[in-house]
């Protein structure tokens, strides 16, 4: 945290809106300034001044998931760190396709989730199908996906636990 108050990074979020104006706040009062930017004609060029992006596909439209595309792409190719938090994912079918192309397209450096969206997500990526993860046991889950055989991807998993919260912390987990 003292680094994230020492260099004020901008943060880049494509967020739910739901819990934006909640995201925004904990930024600013953990010393980052937020940057909610998601328009196709925006995204690039906040892309391109941003410190970091988080991709939050919590109310993902096709318009947005062209926007999450295109910032993911400029920022990895900045070399900050991107978040990917794939809401959703476990249920809807458009947003786990979403959350596949991201991972496809854009090296995300935190992929971020509850149990069913990190299981959608892995399951389609790697087509694992660990003892576990069937409904109602995802105590231990961490640990299965480290059985799975891209668990080595480099890629770091992180729990999520309440909306808009978790939302939130992410965003500052990997800044100092």
């Amino acid at each position: 945290m003292r680094l994230v108050r020492e260099r004020r990074p901008l943060i880049h979020c494509i967020t739910n809106y739901v819990t934006a104006e909640n995201v925004a706040d904990i930024l600013l009062a953990a010393g980052a300034s937020p940057m909610m930017a998601d328009g196709l004609r925006d995204v690039e060029e906040a892309a391109s001044c941003s410190d970091g992006l988080v991709l939050n596909l919590g109310t993902l439209n096709e318009r947005r998931a062209e926007a999450v595309i295109l910032a993911g792409k400029k920022t990895a190719a900045r070399g900050c760190p991107v978040v990917l938090d794939p809401v959703g994912a476990g249920t809807f079918r458009f947003r786990l396709e979403t959350a596949l192309r991201i991972l496809q397209e854009v090296p995300c450096t935190v992929i971020r989730g509850n149990a069913s969206e990190i299981r959608a997500v892995t399951e389609a990526v790697c087509g694992c199908q660990r003892a576990g993860w069937e409904s109602g046991q995802t105590a231990g889950w961490e640990s299965e996906l480290a059985g799975c055989r891209h668990g080595g991807c480099g890629r770091r998993i992180r729990r999520g636990k309440a909306a808009g919260s978790g939302c939130a912390s992410h965003r500052l987990s990997d800044q100092g």
